[in-house]
């Protein structure tokens, strides 16, 4: 602990301290580890036909705030922990392990659409966003990360599985600032109930 006059202060706290004889005061800063970014992702030459939403934990789903014949775009807010100097992404939209996050964009019966013959998960790694980037959009209002990847695989189906094009491909973008981002995100977002059975579903299940 640290004795500024009759004041006590944290050693774990940053300090900003003045002499009370000089006439300054003494404040407290905690450190902000852990922070708030939005992700923005294009989904480029989507099948049409086909409904696509981000996953949101084990069976929620997010619909996407722009959606056009050949691109269809989500954004979400996901917290970011940079404490051990890598970004470790944090929430939600952040699936699997911390040494190895993704998004995951689900396409036709994963991603809600009953009686659709497709059933798909993309995964759009995180792990190659830097804390330079993360740093620049926080310093920047209305900045976020984006990347874009190809809404049809190979096989003219839905894409699936890994997206190596995608890992190296964030980006940052910066519009307007927003007065009420939160406002925005939850009016914007749709939950559908996905069940369980659907998204558990193995690859084997699933029409490649």
């Amino acid at each position: 602990m640290l004795m500024v006059g009759r004041s006590v202060v944290n050693r774990h706290m940053f300090v900003m301290i003045d002499i009370r004889s000089c006439g300054c005061t003494l404040y407290n800063q905690p450190k902000m580890e852990k922070q708030e970014i939005t992700l923005r992702v294009n989904v480029n030459g989507p099948l049409l036909g086909v409904s696509m939403h981000v996953q949101e934990g084990k069976d929620r789903l997010l619909g996407p705030c722009e959606k056009t014949d050949t691109r269809i775009t989500f954004e979400f807010p996901v917290m970011v922990d940079l404490s051990s100097g890598t970004p470790n992404f944090l929430g939600a939209f952040a699936q699997g392990p911390k040494n190895a996050r993704f998004i995951y964009v689900n396409s036709g019966t994963y991603a809600g659409q009953t009686g659709s013959s497709w059933g798909r998960r993309a995964k759009i790694s995180l792990m190659k966003i830097t804390s330079e980037q993360v740093e620049s959009v926080l310093r920047s209002p209305g900045s976020k990360l984006e990347v874009s990847i190809n809404g049809t695989g190979r096989d003219g189906g839905p894409v699936c599985a890994s997206v190596p094009s995608a890992a190296d491909g964030w980006g940052g973008r910066t519009e307007a600032p927003l007065l009420n981002r939160r406002a925005q995100y939850s009016g914007g977002r749709s939950f559908l109930r996905a069940s369980s059975s659907a998204l558990r579903r193995r690859s084997a299940t699933v029409r490649r």
